[in-house]
Parts: C-alpha cells; structure tokens; sequence
C-alpha cells in the first residue's frame, strides 16, 4: 500500500515536472536604461509570447487599456533584449504607429507563452500559473497591439537549463 506521503510526492514531482519549463521563462524591465528583457534558460523555444502592457494611452480622451506585444519566438538558452523607447501599437485597421514611451513611463504587468507541451502559462508579479481559462476570459476588448518590429538583439542566456 501506498503511503499518503508517497503520494504527495508523486504529485509533486509530477507538477514539477509540468511547470519545468516555464520555470525557466522570465521577464523583467530594467527602468535605467529602458530595456526589456525576455529570459529563456530552457533547451526549447518560446512560441506565442505575449507581454502585456499596462496603462497604455489609446485615444484622446486619455483612455487607458491593456495592450499584447507579441514576441518572436524566444529560442533556447537566448535572453531577448529590446529597448521600451522602440515598442510601437496601433488599432486594429489604423495605417499610423504609435510609440508606447510618449504616452506613458511603461508598465509591463504580465507575460503569457505556450510551453514545449502545448500548456499556455502565464506569469506576472504574484509568481507563474498555467492558464486554464481561455485568453480572452476577464481581459477588456482593446483593438489594440504593439510590436518590437526588428529592433531587438539576442544574446546566449547566462546560464541555460536551470543550472
């Protein structure tokens, strides 16, 4: 018979090894020299990653919305670095970019990606979670998105693979 701590275990080191790779996903803004920086130490690539963009100013009114910035794929072992003053949105049909550092100082507020299994995570100040909810649950309907375009460098991560 199997003992409840066993049990325990197993559950745990099975949602360890659920969450392995997106464990090694991160993110972060550096405020004094306006980067932005996408952190993957996991040996396979990031698809589909989004980083949200908060407080955002998108009309004359001074509304404010949430805005997606989708990312190239973040390939392994890569720290993806690009500078906030470059983010650039429009609405949806607009031919005319806007540069998100006129309207605001920038506040990325948190990052969604898909894992090597198909698993959508997300991860923001309060600490990482699979997204179980379809994306578009609970989020304001913007019409908005942004882009880095080709102004961003790659650089191998500092150290790969959780070690």
């Amino acid at each position: 018979m199997v003992s409840r701590d066993q049990l325990t275990q197993v559950r745990e080191d099975a949602d360890r090894e659920d969450r392995e790779q997106a464990l090694l996903v991160s993110y972060w803004q550096d405020h004094r020299s306006g980067s932005v920086h996408v952190l993957n130490r996991s040996p396979d690539p990031i698809v589909s990653i989004e980083l949200f963009i908060g407080g955002v100013v998108v009309n004359q009114e001074g509304s404010l919305a949430q805005v997606p910035l989708q990312l190239p794929v973040v390939a392994p072992c890569v720290e993806l670095i690009f500078q906030w003053k470059e983010v650039r949105y429009k609405k949806l049909g607009d031919l005319q970019w806007l540069k998100v550092s006129k309207y605001l100082t920038g506040t990325l507020e948190s990052a969604t990606f898909y894992d090597r299994d198909g698993r959508r995570w997300n991860r923001n100040y309060a600490g990482l979670w699979e997204e179980t909810l379809p994306k578009e649950f609970g989020m304001k309907e913007t019409n908005y998105y942004a882009e880095i375009g080709d102004e961003y460098k790659e650089q191998e991560a500092p150290s790969c693979g959780g070690g």
